[in-house]
């Protein structure tokens, strides 16, 4: 053997040890489980600074969560979590939901129900801002859901707001706007619903949002995906029609539940109710935005923080062990045990790395690459460690070789997160690695110099 090729053989090895025995991450302070007091919650929220009594704070909110609910979304990772039911709660039903929340370690995106009939609704969400405004479990104040101005008037809804902003000035307000440029002067931060699932369709949604409706002047947070909106198959035609929306068009024809076009509607979606936990067992294939294996559960997640996103909220909580309802409910991840498992890992994960991971849009650093610009490169030093995340947005797996050069790394050994026997050596700042479909690896490197292009 060569001399040259003996001393490349060596080093190998001692590299290879090296990435054994040296954890990527150590122990790093926890900014998503929030500090809980037992005063009056104080919540300051952008895209550039996330704060909940003092700590950096990450959001990661749910939709849709009940009161026995809390315990096994808590055990998943979340930290956030609303309820649609909560403005019509009475005041004591709404107390309890706060109060449990809290036993929990939970915060509260409360609903104010602010996109429906306004003026008959007003004196109630005053009363309800008035009474729970020192809860301390309360995160934020949900103001509304889609409004529009079809049946909201613009500027009684920003009176409305500066009304709740004057009255508590210690959380934000937030609202899911279809209509930002009627509603912007109307919340504190834009939950934006970006719906397409995986990250490969996701960015165009997002680049879409930002040149034409924010156009990076409103902060704004990520609403991602859980259900499927659409399945083929034996009996299913179209790939964009669910349960819901299926009966949904029998209800605007009069069709009631008893009725024969009803009964025949359940039979041909029985199939799906009996391999809720393998629909592809039954012959019925989910939508191309249904995050539907590990890698695009986890891609999705990492796909919002590299973009911008300061926290992440999902659409929508689903038991996983409950069944469907064919009128009203959404076929979710939670009823697939390796999607709940790839969901629980991921949060643990952002958990792992809050430090590196709480307030992206501040002091990072993220590109396209050249050669192959689905390819996303976001990064950020953080005491002397550098974080790099990089996601196939190519909708396809991939041999990839991108250039980290404008990160000012040449040749330096990268340690891949969650997979501490493997390291990668960058040739001339050329990163060699494979991707899986909606796959994002994550990879450290010490790097004291802040030797990078913006």
């Amino acid at each position: 053997m060569k001399r040259s090729k003996l001393l490349f053989c060596i080093m190998s090895v001692v590299t290879l040890f090296a990435c054994q025995s040296e954890k990527v991450v150590q122990k790093q302070p926890d900014y998503v489980t929030p500090v809980l007091t037992d005063t009056t919650s104080v919540v300051y929220y952008s895209q550039t600074n996330s704060i909940v009594n003092g700590q950096p704070f990450i959001p990661l909110g749910i939709y849709a969560v009940g009161v026995k609910d809390m315990p096994t979304v808590k055990d998943f990772g979340f930290n956030l979590v609303q309820s649609y039911q909560f403005f019509g709660m009475p005041d004591e039903e709404k107390k309890e939901y706060l109060d449990e929340a809290f036993r929990n370690g939970l915060m509260v995106f409360a609903g104010l129900n602010g996109a429906h009939k306004l003026a008959e609704n007003t004196e109630k969400i005053k009363e309800t801002v008035n009474t729970f405004k020192n809860h301390p479990a309360l995160y934020a104040w949900y103001l509304a859901d889609e409004p529009s101005i079809k049946s909201v008037d613009p500027n009684e809804f920003q009176a409305l707001y500066d009304w709740i902003k004057q009255t508590d000035p210690d959380h934000p307000v937030i609202n899911s706007n279809w209509e930002l440029g009627n509603f912007k002067n109307a919340c504190d931060a834009d939950m934006r619903q970006l719906y397409q699932g995986v990250p490969y369709r996701l960015s165009p949604g997002l680049e879409n949002y930002l040149a034409k409706e924010n156009q990076n002047t409103k902060t704004w947070v990520a609403i991602l995906n859980s259900y499927d909106s659409g399945w083929e198959g034996p009996g299913v035609t179209s790939p964009s029609l669910n349960p819901t929306s299926a009966f949904d068009k029998l209800a605007e024809k009069g069709v009631k539940k008893g009725d024969l076009e009803w009964k025949k509607e359940e039979e041909r979606w029985q199939p799906l109710l009996d391999h809720l936990d393998n629909p592809e067992a039954a012959g019925l294939h989910t939508s191309a935005s249904f995050p539907n294996t590990p890698e695009a559960v986890r891609g999705a997640f990492y796909w919002a923080f590299a973009h911008g996103s300061n926290g992440v909220y999902y659409w929508l909580y689903s038991d996983p062990k409950g069944t469907l309802n064919l009128r009203w409910g959404w076929y979710t991840l939670f009823f697939q045990p390796r999607l709940c498992a790839a969901l629980k890992s991921t949060l643990a994960e952002l958990k792992d790395l809050s430090i590196y991971l709480v307030n992206p849009y501040k002091d990072y650093t993220a590109f396209k690459d050249e050669k192959n610009p689905n390819m996303f490169v976001w990064s950020k030093l953080v005491d002397g460690k550098r974080i790099i995340i990089v996601l196939n947005e190519t909708g396809e797996p991939v041999e990839s070789e991108l250039s980290l050069a404008p990160l000012g790394l040449l040749s330096e050994q990268l340690k891949v997160y969650r997979e501490d026997e493997r390291c990668v050596l960058l040739e001339n700042g050329i990163l060699k690695d494979s991707f899986k479909k909606d796959e994002a690896h994550v990879y450290f490197v010490e790097q004291e110099n802040e030797n990078v292009q913006k």
